[in-house]
């Protein structure tokens, strides 16, 4: 019985260990294979594009890896999903950790890891799983979880005697130190990372990393020597050869400068470097500049210029040609010049703020040197007019002359004979273009062309002196060219002393002095501006710097004045207080207090002396002449007020005459109506009297009524009154004007217009109707 169950057990062991090789098996086949081959390429890859190993920042998947890492996720997600039971489990989880780091999906990638460290803490991944922990809360600026597992990942690594983990750890913890800016720390850790690991390439990457943070540093010994021990170890290339160069700048700095032209000329004389070329010429003409050989300092710099003018070296040469022409062999136009072509040319990045810088202050200088210097001609075509005329003949003979230079040589035959063209006058003139030569670039003569001064001589020395005086201050303070300083400087304070910014040329030449430390000369110009500008606002400065008191430039005469007129109101002498504010604003109108007397006046004017159309009159000359006072704030409201008012109050008046006006129209227009409407009743009575005298029937009584219009045409004819005919007397007549208000009164009373005159009283006596 028990042999039966001992093969029974043995049976089902068997069987066991048989499906887990089984699942192993189909599972490695097909998926971990493949996920294991796509993960190993895009690591490669990524490794590929890291060019400093302790870069903080991991560098981005390159493109022909970014398939492949989803693919990994991918699969490595199958394999967690449908073949937990097979023992690849492990590292798909870490797989997959790692997939999701370089995509910078950091808390995911905590979470894989995580899983790694849980469920398989004897496996073979805790290690790299923790390392990956220690990365991902470096990236996320986790400092505190950071620093936790760090020193737990170093411990267990040297436990188990890890010496990769424990590399990496002393990596990560460079990064630390260095995104710290912590350098002393960052050195300690590379010197500890060197003597743990036994890879001669990733310590002679630490060996740079110290001779660079010491150049940071300024430390040029120990950055020289730092870079000589790089080749202790087995640098690649490309730190080898930075190793030497940067070894060599750093016996630049150090004084050794024959021995840095060695250590160039040695390099530039390998064919290998071939590729970097650009940059050692570049160094080796920096290093003749050191050794003040300016002419192959300037051949090496201009061969960078020229022959690897596409290079990003390129744009750095033309600076240290610019800086040569600005300080070893002054020349500032050049230095402009050179300055100008480095802003448009690639350069390396530490160059590029200075290029900048030095492209403005030089740019700046050849904008104010142009114009000063055109002023300075202007100006002497003022004093000497002769002068003008002088240079405008010699501009003219030298243009023409450039003229007939570039003429050119006509043969016999096209030449045209004489009086075979012909001009009728109806082609636009042709316009004038500049001369230029046979290339056709336009002539330019070596003097300038002469321009007629339209400034006055007192402008222009005005804007000479500015001009000169901004020259000054851009070499002091900006270009720290303090030779160029003291020469505008000079220039200025000599030949203008009537200008108003005088003292504070004096005082910039006085700084100049006291920079040089020749303090007895700044002393007597400093104590020479004290004693004779004691009412411009410099005077202090100078005081300053020669231990004098202070000179109280706000003193106002006018204050005690005002004072003085204040206490007057508050006394209730209003009458002398108003005349103090009004002398105030009269004798010192360009006083701070001028504004506030006026307001003064003008409330005592309203309040106290009841005239209130005065005080108007004084807020509004308040507004106008100081507007931006608080005091005239004060009494803007009142003072708009007012003209609102008034212009109401006269509105009101115009429209009340305008209606009294209408009112009066209208009674004489009733008037005249009823004298009309008398006269008219007048006439009638009139008429019926002349009517009853000239009746063949006196004791008959008819009502006359003239006939309509019409009828009368063409039933009565008029006719011509006789000379003999005597005439209606004057009175009988209507006013004239006066017939169309009677017929207009009549139509509104509807009655019959008999219109009287005398050609009807004729024809009616004659019997004619």
């Amino acid at each position: 019985m028990k042999k039966r169950h001992f093969l029974i057990l043995l049976l089902t062991s068997i069987i066991n260990f048989n499906c887990g090789v089984w699942y192993d098996f189909t599972t490695y086949f097909n998926l971990y294979f493949n996920t294991s081959l796509l993960y190993e390429e895009a690591i490669t890859a990524i490794n590929a594009e890291r060019k400093n190993l302790f870069e903080f920042n991991e560098p981005n998947i390159p493109g022909g890896a970014v398939q492949s890492i989803n693919k990994v996720i991918e699969k490595s997600s199958k394999i967690l999903q449908f073949n937990q039971e097979s023992s690849y489990v492990e590292d798909a989880l870490y797989m997959t950790g790692m997939c999701f780091y370089y995509q910078k999906n950091f808390i995911k990638s905590i979470r894989k890891f995580s899983e790694v460290t849980a469920q398989y803490p004897d496996g073979d991944y805790v290690l790299e799983s923790k390392i990956g922990i220690v990365k991902n809360y470096l990236q996320l600026k986790n400092f505190p979880s950071f620093l936790s597992a760090l020193e737990e990942v170093k411990n267990e690594a040297r436990e188990e005697e890890d010496e990769d983990i424990l590399t990496a750890a002393y990596v990560e913890e460079v990064k630390y130190y260095l995104f710290l800016e912590n350098y002393q720390n960052a050195i300690k850790a590379c010197d500890e990372l060197i003597e743990v690991s036994d890879d001669e390439v990733i310590n002679a990457q630490a060996q740079y990393q110290i001779g660079e943070i010491y150049l940071k540093l300024n430390d040029f010994k120990n950055a020289a020597d730092a870079f000589a021990k790089v080749h202790e170890f087995s640098p690649g290339y490309d730190i080898e050869l930075n190793a030497y160069v940067k070894k060599g700048m750093a016996y630049n700095q150090l004084g050794r400068h024959t021995e840095a032209l060695e250590i160039f000329l040695d390099l530039r004389g390998e064919d290998k470097n071939s590729a970097f070329y650009d940059m050692l010429e570049l160094e080796t003409g920096k290093t003749y500049r050191k050794l003040r050989d300016y002419d192959r300092a300037y051949n090496k710099l201009k061969l960078v210029d020229t022959a690897y003018s596409s290079s990003v070296y390129a744009g750095a040469a033309r600076y240290e040609m610019g800086n040569l022409f600005e300080v070893d062999v002054p020349n500032y136009d050049s230095a402009a010049n050179f300055y100008q072509k480095a802003s448009t040319s690639s350069a390396p990045v530490d160059y590029l703020p200075l290029i900048r810088t030095k492209n403005a202050q030089f740019t700046k200088y050849k904008s104010l040197k142009s114009v000063m210097m055109g002023f300075e001609k202007q100006l002497e075509y003022v004093n000497n007019p002769e002068l003008f005329i002088r240079d405008s003949i010699a501009y003219a003979e030298e243009l023409e002359k450039l003229k007939n230079e570039q003429q050119p040589e006509v043969e016999e035959g096209d030449v045209k004979p004489p009086g075979r063209e012909r001009d009728f006058g109806d082609d636009e003139p042709k316009q004038q273009t500049q001369p230029t030569t046979r290339d056709g670039k336009p002539l330019t003569p070596s003097i300038p062309q002469p321009v007629r001064p339209v400034l006055s001589a007192d402008s222009l020395s005005k804007m000479i002196f500015k001009n000169g005086y901004e020259l000054g201050n851009l070499f002091f303070a900006e270009i720290d060219q303090l030779d160029s300083a003291e020469y505008y400087y000079t220039y200025i304070t000599s030949k203008f002393p009537d200008n108003p910014a005088y003292p504070q040329a004096l005082f910039a030449l006085g700084s100049y002095y006291s920079a040089l430390g020749d303090s007895a000369t700044a002393d007597t110009i400093f104590n020479f501006i004290y004693e004779n500008f004691k009412q411009d606002k410099i005077v202090n400065a100078a005081a300053f710097q020669i231990n004098k008191p202070l000179i109280d430039l706000e003193k106002d005469p006018a204050k005690e004045k005002y004072l003085l007129a204040e206490e007057l109101m508050k006394k209730g002498d209003f009458d002398s207080s108003y005349t103090s504010f009004m002398n105030i604003y009269k004798e010192s109108p360009n006083s701070k207090y001028a504004p506030q007397a006026l307001l003064a006046a003008g409330w005592i004017l309203e309040n106290n002396f009841k005239r209130g159309n005065d005080a108007i009159s004084l807020y509004d000359t308040l507004v106008s002449n100081y507007p931006k006072t608080p005091y005239a704030t004060q009494v803007a409201p009142k003072l708009s007020f007012y003209k609102q008012e008034k212009m109401r109050i006269e509105n009101a008046i115009k429209d009340s005459l305008a209606k009294i006006e209408r009112e009066k129209m209208q009674k004489r227009m009733d008037d005249s109506l009823a004298n009309v409407r008398k006269l008219d009743s007048l006439k009638n009575i009139k008429m019926q009297d002349s009517l009853k005298k000239v009746s063949p029937n006196n004791n008959k009584k008819e009502e006359f009524l003239p006939p309509p219009e019409k009828e009368r045409e063409q039933e009565v004819q008029p006719t011509e009154p006789k000379e003999e005919e005597q005439k209606l007397p004057n009175e009988e007549m209507p006013p004239p004007g006066m017939s169309f208000l009677i017929k207009r009164e009549m139509r509104k009373h509807q009655i019959v217009e008999f219109h009287v005159s005398k050609k009807y009283l004729l024809n009616f006596s004659n019997g004619v109707i």
